[in-house]
């Protein structure tokens, strides 16, 4: 029934009403409608207005929540004439608070504000959005807003739908699909596999041999300085020995 009545359904209700009002000579106290003002209005009418006091009926329409004097909005709608719809991401899928449309208890994961309307802010997830994103969602990209899953995957070094899980030691790279080296000392980065080196062995990932590549460094500092030393010396001999012919 709407708020504002069927006036063709209470044409005679209304004449009937109207005559006995008249014919005492005054109008029922607000709140009060219909003969003698022995019915009570609902409340329901919009900005806490009173009903007819004729026909009980609220002239300028219903409160929010209300559409008709007799029926609040169904499940799903609110505010006023309830011609607004509720969030779908209320809390544990509820309804929505028929005059407000605030989600009474809560978003779902990955929503939130009042009305639940709203995404979680870039890098925050979860109940309330207060979960942060991982760092290492592949190429810098943000997580699922719900469920905080990277989806494109992961950072080298990083497992895990959050890529939030480092790789098992002895495993490095993207997917953590690359085994560290035999050679080295320790295990490996995770990262980019580095590591510290076995004796005789080079590179970043330890699978250089040594021996076949060019004498180390020190050792080429070490006869640097020894043929400094010889020929040094044999400049002292040659110059003494001149000095005594």
């Amino acid at each position: 029934m709407a708020c504002n009545g069927d006036k063709f359904f209470f044409f005679k209700i209304i004449f009937v009403l109207y005559s006995v009002a008249n014919s005492y000579g005054y109008v029922c106290q607000g709140g009060w409608y219909g003969l003698e003002c022995k019915l009570r209005c609902f409340g329901h009418c919009r900005n806490n207005a009173f009903c007819n006091h004729v026909t009980g009926q609220c002239d300028n329409g219903c409160a929010e929540g209300w559409k008709g004097i007799y029926s609040e909005c169904k499940d799903g709608y609110y505010g006023l004439d309830c011609k607004f719809k509720c969030s779908s991401h209320c809390q544990n899928n509820g309804p929505c608070n028929k005059k407000t449309g605030h989600c009474d208890e809560g978003c779902e994961a990955g929503y939130t504000n009042l009305l639940c309307n709203s995404v979680c802010p870039s890098g925050y997830f979860g109940n309330r959005c207060m979960e942060r994103c991982s760092a290492y969602c592949l190429n810098d990209m943000v997580c699922n807003h719900v469920d905080g899953v990277c989806a494109d995957g992961c950072d080298d070094g990083y497992i895990g739908d959050r890529c939030d899980k480092l790789c098992k030691g002895g495993y490095y790279g993207r997917n953590c699909s690359q085994k560290c080296s035999p050679k080295c000392i320790d295990t490996c980065q995770h990262t980019d596999g580095s590591c510290t080196c076995s004796f005789g062995w080079m590179g970043i990932n330890c699978n250089q041999d040594s021996t076949d590549s060019v004498l180390p460094i020190p050792l080429i500092w070490f006869l640097g300085l020894l043929l400094s030393v010889v020929l040094n010396l044999c400049f002292v001999l040659i110059a003494g020995f001149k000095h005594f012919r």
